[in-house]
């Protein structure tokens, strides 16, 4: 089995001592402890479409299992980046690099990955979105960007499950 996981501080444990996978391919945006010998790891842009274009050339092989647990929350620093408490700390550049990075990478990977999905056996495309992205369990409000690109990314997650069901039908 081959594993394919976009990470930001996914614990990979699990993955690097199970006896069935073969091939652990690690992306993330920096640089990350080597887990194993059977772990490689990419650095990747996730915001250049062409990087994630050239990580799915790199790898020749089917891939059984795709994890994607890629976010963003709040950034710290520099332009910072914070969860919405109310209406008037709302900032569209904010919330549009939020949506990039919670909604529209995840399907950039899923364009250029899911054709690795084997079609003779059962496979697994996952993208870990969070509670907050559900419309009807919102009951505090705030977190207005956070919550829509949540949101969004299970729309499009269902929406690549129904495509996904006529083309391949092994995969989950």
């Amino acid at each position: 089995m081959a594993l394919l996981a976009v990470l930001v501080g996914l614990s990979l444990r699990f993955f690097t001592q199970s006896k069935n996978i073969e091939n652990l391919y690690l992306f993330s945006r920096s640089p990350i402890k080597q887990y194993c010998n059977k772990a490689r790891h990419f650095c990747v842009d996730f915001q250049n479409e062409e990087g994630l274009a050239k990580a799915s050339e790199a790898i020749k092989e089917k891939l059984d299992l795709i994890i994607i647990a890629i976010g963003l929350l709040h950034k710290e620093g520099k332009g910072e980046l914070k969860p919405e408490k109310n209406l008037k700390d709302f900032q569209s550049q904010n919330a549009l690099e939020v949506y990039f990075i919670n909604a529209v990478v995840p399907m950039l990977i899923a364009q250029y990955f899911l054709p690795k999905l084997p079609t003779d056996r059962k496979s697994v495309f996952c993208a870990l979105s969070a509670r907050v992205g559900s419309i009807s369990d919102n009951h505090l409000g705030g977190w207005y960007s956070y919550r829509a690109s949540k949101a969004a990314l299970n729309q499009m997650i269902r929406t690549i499950a129904i495509e996904l069901e006529r083309k391949n039908k092994n995969a989950i």
